[in-house]
């Protein structure tokens, strides 16, 4: 297993300061395959990295005195290390598994990296450059400041993956995820993979919802096209679709507003070369293709792309997995088409047929390894009828006996917001063949720990995929590191052989990432005391307060008039054992039968099929159900399914040998029966991570400030104040009633952080802590705007109260200073988040700014306030468009790795008063010292692109920077440590 601290302990072994080793060699075998190669000049780049000397790549060591070997255990040169515990302990090594050794001989120190087979070899090598020091996040690498003598480290130590599957499932449907990213984003995100231990991306389609609400769901994704093979063409383009869209600034959806990008605030129009902002694919497409021509287009511009980078995915190593939602939600120009043809939409045959066409498509445009059925959203808060199971596994025998008739080459999964039913969640085990992988997200945004239905579940595939961050406070920082552990740990204990971590964005995540990245191999930290409960829980419900009334037939009414209403699921805790479970009900809304009926489900069983109190027992009337149930888990399951309205309960009762139970349901203590289990579980952190932080925070910021850091974030991991919530999309703010005196007690952390930094040293770390003390920053300036609007809302409400003749007047006095307030906290609030802005990602929280968070903070109460006043707004009431912050040179996600014919191209944006003279790249061969140069194209005012074609990039590796140049001589340069030190990159065949 790897030891812990891995890095930190290396990267400060120096031996024999001054000693005679000097010059390194990277050896490789003759017939070193690809993955081999690339290992090699990983190594080769990360010892440059860190000793600014750059080492050969040969196939035998010479007479050199330090060497750094590498292949897989099947070559030859491994048979010039004999002793027997080194030759077990490579024998011993599956695929994915290696094992890194250092030999002394002779005045020669060899440090031999050894994997069971290729994917083995890249870990080996990843693993090595972190006892260098070095640190892999998704977003990039987390490099030292300080350079290190050219020495090689002592290692010892043999690691293998705790779950055949590890990666990350970014999520489509908002800006700040995957929504926007080009192919370079793709192929970022995918070379960092490997260096976390990983080996899987998969991606989720939403379906066309838009007739169902409109408001709420956009139009199709174009990551699945769904039609007939008729309509494809030879080379996969398809002839017929839909419109479909990913996220656009034009668009709106999920409680975005649509806005042009030249409308925002305080620079940040400056930021986006378009009004109509999105992924490249949607360019000239926004907010939706305008014809069936366009709609063609985008779904195979979208295929190109993915098949792109699931190309470049599976030269790595990666598997990849793609797939939408069962039933087929069929759109609605799909399904004019199939009626115009006399098909029947809702056949199986039909359904057959569709998945003929969409599998063809997939085998010709993108090399995936899985497609995914995801069960619908709704199940997760509606619960699910017998029919809806019933057209499910429908669906699913269409689309197995499609796959067999086009001989598709990829396997299959199953996913979604619930691992099954509500009925009973391990209900698809019974009837997929085994070789279907079953999965699901956790549910409650990730706050629910992971399904213990997976242990029922034996002899298949399963992955866990815990939440990375949520959506609902998607504004802020979030740091859930112990709870990644700790679903980590689950997931195993549950039989799961796969952990995916769900997400939209990707550096504010780093703590998450790199935990359960980790996690995925080590779990050395592991305690078996949990915090939290996970035998009992409340899932998916609403408590309802019944007017007090008479109620018939019972000598308690009062435990009827608190009842709980949803789609159900009690998960109790009860010795093995028989039991005898009560449940009463007493309807109070339905005046007819058949207005609320549903279905309950005890152990499994079903009790009551299609139950209706009301026509049980009429109104106002209580009514009591008793069944017998068995225990044999010590967890006994209560579930109440929808069939027509919502199921409600007003209390239940579990008898048995040593145990009695009475919950008022809905409501508090009551007689003998004891308050309902919480809706809500409590925020909690149950594994350590003060181990995690102490490495995690030393490669972040240094030595020096490294062991405070690492104390305050292990103290905020799982309490970090929850600040935005899903009020009309993701991220929202909301009024705060709580005194702003009070509320920032709650974020002295943000303090305590800036205090450290007279502690770092170095421009890198410098430039990490700068990005965290603005999120934290942003995250208190938040919480202050969110007290401020609540008192402009109630000063508001006071100004309604006056007279007509005097609502201006006390407007202009006490309602305008609280609107200038909020405006001068914002423009701090706005200044600390472009300061983030790094990525993709970063740019879509602006958008969120701007479009989810302003029409509702600003610009309705600006019109309502200009309204009152008479008069428009002054100045210092409206947002500015001008940037006030420091010069900024922003490199969106460059990459550390091409395939051989891949041009490196970048967007680059500039942020400052003065407009620079030029902005340019300048680039050198790893190792060289000239630079060259290449000026950047300009896209608009003050974005730019750099395009360097595949035939100027230099095939051992390059190191490159951007700057941007002023014609009165000063400059600003990216990365933070140029021009002293850039990124780098390597060119390698794959």
């Amino acid at each position: 297993m790897m030891t812990k601290h891995l890095g930190l302990i290396f990267c400060f072994i120096l031996i024999i300061l001054g000693s005679s080793y000097s010059q390194i060699v990277i050896v490789t075998p003759p017939d070193a395959s690809s993955i081999e190669q690339l290992a090699a000049k990983e190594i080769q780049r990360y010892l440059y990295v860190r000793t600014g000397i750059r080492f050969d790549i040969r196939l035998d060591a010479g007479s050199e005195t330090q060497v750094v070997a590498v292949a897989a255990k099947k070559s030859n040169q491994w048979n010039q290390y004999p002793e027997a515990d080194f030759q077990q302990q490579i024998a011993n090594l599956q695929d994915s598994g290696y094992h890194i050794q250092t030999f002394l001989r002779d005045g020669t120190k060899s440090v031999c990296i050894v994997g069971g087979g290729d994917s083995g070899v890249l870990y080996g090598a990843y693993r090595f450059a972190e006892s260098l020091g070095i640190r892999f996040g998704l977003h990039g690498d987390i490099i030292p400041d300080e350079t290190m003598k050219a020495e090689l480290p002592e290692i010892h130590v043999q690691a293998s993956p705790l779950f055949r599957i590890r990666g990350v499932q970014p999520f489509h449907d908002f800006p700040e995820g995957p929504d926007w990213w080009n192919a370079g984003e793709y192929k970022s995100i995918l070379a960092q993979l490997p260096k976390l231990g990983m080996n899987f991306f998969a991606l989720h389609c939403y379906p066309e919802e838009f007739p169902i609400d409109p408001k709420a769901y956009p139009n199709a994704e174009p990551s699945v096209w769904i039609g007939l093979k008729d309509d494809l063409n030879e080379d996969g383009t398809v002839a017929f679709s839909y419109p479909s869209s990913w996220y656009n600034t034009a668009r709106g959806n999920w409680g975005y507003q649509p806005k042009k990008t030249s409308a925002y605030s305080f620079g940040a129009s400056t930021m986006f070369e378009r009004d109509d902002f999105g992924g490249d694919v949607m360019e000239g497409r926004s907010p939706q293709p305008a014809s069936l021509e366009d709609s063609n287009a985008l779904f195979n511009d979208a295929g190109a792309l993915l098949g792109d980078a699931f190309s470049f995915a599976r030269s790595l190593g990666i598997q990849t997995c793609i797939g939408a939602e069962t039933p087929l939600t069929l759109p609605v120009r799909l399904k004019e088409r199939l009626r115009r043809q006399g098909r029947d939409f809702d056949s199986i045959q039909t359904a057959q047929a569709l998945y003929e066409g969409m599998f063809k498509r997939l085998m010709l445009t993108a090399p995936i390894d899985y497609y995914w059925f995801w069960t619908p959203e709704r199940w997760t808060w509606q619960g699910n009828s017998p029919e809806q199971i019933q057209h499910t596994k429908d669906d699913l025998t269409a689309a197995m006996r499609a796959a067999e008739a086009v001989e598709a080459p990829f396997q299959f999964a199953t996913c979604g917001w619930v691992l099954g039913p509500v009925q009973d969640r391990a209900l698809f085990d019974r009837f997929l063949p085994k070789s279907f992988s079953m999965s699901c997200i956790n549910r409650q945004v990730g706050k629910e720990p992971v399904d213990p239905a997976f242990k029922r579940i034996e002899d298949r595939s399963l992955w866990a995929i815990p939440w990375l961050e949520d959506d609902p406070n998607l504004l802020m920082p979030q740091l859930w590191a112990g709870r990644m552990r700790a679903d980590a740990v689950d997931a195993r204990d549950y039989g799961c052989d796969g952990i995916l971590g769900i997400h939209w964005r990707t550096r504010v995540l780093d703590p998450n990432v790199q935990a359960l990245a980790k996690a995925a191999w080590n779990q050395d930290w592991k305690q078996e005391q949990i915090t939290r409960n996970r035998n009992e829980s409340l899932k998916g419900a609403n408590y309802v307060q019944i007017p007090k009334r008479p109620i018939n037939k019972t000598n308690t009414p009062d435990l009827y008039t608190s009842q709980i209403e949803g789609p159900l699921q009690y998960q109790m805790s009860a010795p093995n054992g028989v039991y005898t479970v009560t449940l009463h009900f007493c309807e109070t809304e339905a005046t007819r039968a058949n207005q609320r009926v549903f279905d309950v489900v005890v152990q499994g069983a079903t009790v009551l099929k299609g139950f209706d109190p009301f026509k049980r027992a009429g109104r106002y009337t209580a009514h009591v159900e008793s069944f017998s149930a068995r225990v044999a888990n010590e967890t006994l399951s209560i579930h109440f399914s929808p069939v027509k309205g919502a199921p409600r309960i007003a209390a239940l009762e579990i008898e048995g040998r040593g145990m009695g139970r009475r919950v008022n349901c809905g409501g508090g203590d009551y007689l003998d029966f004891t308050a309902d289990l919480p809706l809500e579980l409590s925020v909690y952190r149950d594994q350590p991570v003060g181990d995690f932080y102490q490495d995690w925070a030393y490669s972040q910021f240094g030595a020096q400030a490294g062991e405070k850091a690492a104390d305050l974030f292990s103290s905020l991991d799982g309490e970090l104040p929850i600040t935005t919530t899903w009020v009309r999309g993701p991220g929202s703010l909301k009024p705060d009633s709580t005194p702003w005196d009070v509320r920032q007690t709650e974020y002295a952390y943000v303090q305590a952080f800036e205090n450290l930094r007279g502690d770092v040293q170095g421009p890198l770390s410098l430039e990490r802590f700068e990005y965290w003390s603005n999120q934290f920053h942003f995250q208190k300036t938040i919480a202050h705007i969110q007290c401020l609007w609540h008192q402009y809302n109630l000063k508001m409400q006071e100004a309604n109260r006056e007279s007509v003749s005097k609502q201006a007047e006390y407007a202009k006095a006490h309602v305008l200073p609280l609107r200038m307030e909020i405006i001068r906290q914002i423009e701090s609030a706005y200044q600390f988040l472009v300061n983030t802005v790094c990525t993709t990602g970063g740019m879509g929280m602006i958008a969120n700014w701007e479009q989810q968070n302003f029409p509702a903070l600003l610009d309705a109460p600006a019109r309502e306030l200009s309204s009152m006043l008479g008069e428009e707004l002054p100045a210092a009431a409206l947002l500015r468009k001008d940037y006030p912050g420091p010069e900024r040179l922003i490199v969106l996600t460059p990459r550390s790795l091409y395939r051989q014919g891949e041009p490196l191209q970048l967007r680059v944006i500039h942020l400052g008063e003065e407009q620079p003279e030029i902005i340019q790249l300048k680039m050198r061969a790893i190792g060289d010292s000239e630079w060259l140069e290449r000026k950047a194209r300009s896209l608009s005012n003050r974005v730019f692109h750099i395009d360097v074609p595949f035939t100027d990039l230099p095939e051992g590796g390059f190191e490159y920077y951007v700057e941007a140049v002023h014609a009165s001589g000063g400059s600003v340069a990216s990365p933070a440590s140029a021009p002293k030190r850039g990124w780098t990159a390597v060119v390698t065949k794959m």
